[in-house]
């Protein structure tokens, strides 16, 4: 079916910042390649050429390397005057000056807001070059929803945050990283774990790695109060804390850490003095981290 082969193309070590694309696109139903997953001696503006000429679109994945280079500029001069538009222009950084490649076309602003930028990037695919639709009798959503224990119940959440991902990834123990090494994609770990299915994040899968945790779940929060004094009455320091689950642990560590610290003292492990503290701070992370989604006052 035209319009299902979708191709990025970054410019030369970018290719993470085209997968950030890539995901999304194929979970809307393209099939995806970018300049990762193109043979060795394949060069990305061959790719490209190729690709025009078979009448599949190009997302440039615009960085400030990417549009400064001849093949950025040789990609936009082939695709002048074809209608509809081949080329769509995803803005990665705000010091990217991508107006004169958008062919008079809208820019999708990655860099100011990823999840708004990938809607209108699929939107702006799917009006000329439609994905491929899923497979017949896929899944049945009621049957399935009522099996599902509610933290694997999927969302509308497909915005995942590349990154958070990235970090949740880099610290996993020896023993975990060896199950799931760097050749296992994003998507194919977001899968076997199922916080991925049909195109979507489970509830667990967007509480970890969604755009925007909040929007599937409001109460997804933690919030950290500081009194200064002995009751209610006193002034507060207030501080809430949401995005990712993993980020809130580790925003509301801090938050109690920085006020209980009580000073510093030698460690066998570094030449420096390290800061001692009131708690024991690996049981607070662990208290936090029990408190789960759910607003929760620190005093």
């Amino acid at each position: 079916m035209p319009g299902r082969a979708v191709y990025v193309v970054c410019a030369e070590n970018e290719e993470a910042l085209a997968e950030r694309l890539a995901g999304p696109l194929r979970t809307a139903g393209y099939e995806v390649a970018h300049n990762g997953t193109i043979a060795v001696g394949e060069s990305r503006l061959g790719e490209a050429e190729k690709a025009l000429a078979s009448g599949s679109p190009i997302v440039l994945c615009a960085t400030a390397k990417a549009i400064g280079s001849a093949w950025a500029h040789q990609i936009i001069n082939a695709a002048q005057g074809r209608v509809p538009t081949r080329v769509f222009v995803v803005q990665m950084e705000r010091q990217a000056y991508v107006e004169p490649l958008a062919l008079g076309g809208k820019i999708a602003r990655y860099c100011d807001d990823p999840a708004q930028a990938i809607d209108e990037l699929v939107r702006a695919l799917a009006r000329n070059f439609p994905p491929a639709q899923p497979a017949s009798g896929q899944h049945h959503e009621a049957t399935t929803a009522l099996s599902r224990h509610f933290l694997d119940q999927l969302t509308e959440s497909t915005a995942v945050d590349i990154e958070a991902l990235t970090q949740f990834r880099a610290e996993f123990r020896e023993e975990i990283a060896e199950r799931y090494p760097p050749t296992v994609t994003a998507w194919e770990f977001l899968s076997r774990e199922s916080l991925w299915t049909d195109g979507r994040l489970t509830l667990t899968g967007a509480l970890l790695f969604a755009m925007n945790p909040t929007a599937v779940c409001p109460t997804s929060m933690v919030k950290c109060v500081q009194y200064h004094g002995s009751d209610r009455t006193a002034s507060r320091d207030i501080h809430t804390f949401d995005g990712t689950v993993p980020a809130q642990i580790v925003a509301s560590r801090q938050f109690v850490a920085d006020r209980v610290r009580s000073g510093e003292g030698p460690s066998a492990e570094h030449a420096r003095l390290t800061a001692v503290y009131e708690y024991p701070m690996v049981a607070v992370r662990e208290i936090i981290a029990t408190c789960g989604s759910s607003k929760t006052a620190w005093r």
